[in-house]
């Protein structure tokens, strides 16, 4: 009988580390960033329902964006060249407009690569956030529509190529202590 619950038991845990493994990419990521009220698509997408922010990053900037197209420059500090941000192509990060199962507006962060454009072919193909279109992006090759609220395409064209879920990362943020860290 011992053994049996035993068995269960393992059974129990192995499904929910299974779950959560499969919640989050494989791919390594990291980005750290202060102050999130000096930048306001990435303040906005994190306390806001329905919207959503683009972040990428060059040697002397970070580029923040929304929906509409509005690019907020940011300039990086020596001190950030310790915490070098890593990803595919970029991050998209923001809060889903419905809330999840529990009820709640969890922000959430995804790689921006396209990942049925990575997966199938190696392309880093950044996806665009559609500015009449809460909780969606596309990318501009394969043709998908990605919602972001669950990370799954929404169209699948017959081209081939897998329809691979969106990247999605763990999420830190902290609005008021206005600290947002992105790993994995």
């Amino acid at each position: 009988m011992r053994i049996q619950l035993f068995a269960l038991l393992l059974l129990v845990f192995a499904a929910c580390s299974d779950e959560a493994e499969r919640r989050y990419a494989p791919h390594q990521a990291f980005f750290r960033f202060s102050p999130v009220t000096a930048v306001q698509p990435l303040h906005a997408a994190l306390g806001n329902p329905g919207l959503w922010c683009t972040v990428d990053y060059d040697a002397h900037h970070y580029l923040f964006s929304n929906a509409s197209g509005n690019i907020v420059p940011y300039p990086r500090t020596a001190l950030d060249a310790y915490g070098r941000p890593h990803s595919i192509a970029g991050f998209i990060v923001g809060t889903p407009r419905l809330p999840d199962v529990s009820g709640n507006f969890e922000p959430l962060a995804y790689d921006r690569a396209c990942p049925s454009c990575y997966e199938s072919a190696y392309i880093e193909r950044p996806l665009h956030l559609a500015p009449d279109r809460p909780d969606e992006a596309h990318c501009l090759r394969c043709r998908r529509t990605y919602d972001l609220a669950i990370g799954s395409p929404t169209n699948a064209p017959n081209d081939g190529q897998h329809n691979a879920r969106l990247y999605r990362y763990r999420l830190v943020s902290n609005i008021a202590g206005d600290v947002f860290i992105i790993q994995n």
